[in-house]
């Protein structure tokens, strides 16, 4: 997702050029950034961000993945995944064809058993070491799976560096601008500002625009992943655009009442506490997770419903015996 000023400034680009917003082939769609935070609801994976350049070499080679993309990324300085993305994502060519295939012939014979020699380049010759092996296989098998959906795709010989995540219920990573990033399975709640300002590099049937990709992307900022321990917890979010509680356990938050603002570590494992939050700034929505979920005394959700709570009314109740989620516009 782009930053508010590439943000404004790709807006200003398709409206110059006449773009409907509404066109297939449109990136940004509206003038803002589009900041996101994604809380696990299952265990979930994802590929998000690049992994550090010697990881990333050592799990690359051992996939065979082309070797002049290793040479940019071994020796083009602080702009080296500009110049990977790029070069990877230029398809059309024949050798970009063979490339995948390589890629996903060696990525197979991993998951069968078969160790791969590849050669970097420089003619030495590398086998995955023991340190390396299981981000090798995780790595196999990601490929594998993305390549029976996108076989084609030039976008999975990116794969191999970039950075795996997995998240357990609870846990959660907050996706700033220019991290690229996709999804691989699992099920979470994610939130977002109201802008539909995507860059795609692959893995879609929607609009790619590589250009873009590669003039927003910021390849040092990897997300950290938070833990939500039980009871009520507020993920930390960068941005004011938006807040997310996790209520986790027996609880009861007094939303919009006095005393303000005492939601966060302090209340963290507190069980059956009378949890009181600052004044709202805009509507809410309760998402049910797990057990019961009531909202303002009378709404009873079930899990998977979500309600929400305009902001003309005012200060009203959450009453968890479960795992929910409360989601304020505005910080």
């Amino acid at each position: 997702h782009p930053d508010a000023r590439a943000a404004a400034d790709g807006y200003s680009r398709e409206e110059e050029a006449g773009l409907d917003r509404g066109a297939p082939g449109r990136s940004f769609p509206d003038p803002g950034p589009k900041p996101e935070l994604l809380c696990a609801i299952t265990r979930f994976e994802a590929l998000c961000g690049f992994r550090p350049i010697p990881e990333a070499l050592e799990v690359a080679r051992a996939l065979g993945v082309p070797a002049h993309l290793l040479t940019m990324l071994d020796e083009a300085g602080p702009d080296a995944w500009r110049h990977v993305v790029g070069a990877a994502m230029a398809s059309g060519d024949a050798r970009s064809g063979s490339d995948i295939c390589r890629l996903v012939e060696a990525a197979r014979n991993v998951l069968e058993g078969v160790e791969p020699a590849t050669h970097d380049g420089t003619g030495h010759e590398t086998i995955g070491g023991e340190g390396g092996a299981g981000a090798v296989l995780r790595s196999a098998e990601v490929v594998c799976r993305l390549a029976d959906r996108y076989p084609e795709d030039p976008a999975l010989l990116l794969v191999p560096m970039l950075r795996p995540v997995v998240l357990q219920p609870g846990e959660a990573m907050f996706v700033g601008p220019g991290v690229l990033h996709t999804y691989l399975g699992g099920m979470a709640l994610e939130v977002m500002t109201p802008c539909d300002n995507v860059v795609r590099g692959g893995f879609t049937s929607k609009h790619v625009d590589t250009h873009a990709l590669v003039d927003l992307l910021n390849p040092g900022r990897a997300p950290g992943v938070q833990r939500a321990g039980s009871g009520v917890h507020r993920y930390e979010v960068p941005v004011a655009d938006f807040a997310v509680w996790r209520i986790e356990g027996r609880h009861t938050l007094e939303v919009g009442t006095d005393p303000p603002d005492v939601a966060g570590p302090e209340v963290d494992g507190v069980p059956g506490s009378g949890v009181a939050t600052r004044e709202r700034r805009g509507p809410d929505v309760v998402v049910a997770i797990a057990g019961s979920t009531v909202v303002g005394g009378d709404l009873e959700l079930a899990p998977g419903e979500a309600a929400l709570v305009p902001a003309g009314d005012g200060a009203y109740r959450i009453s968890v015996d479960g795992i929910a989620h409360r989601v304020s516009v505005g910080g």
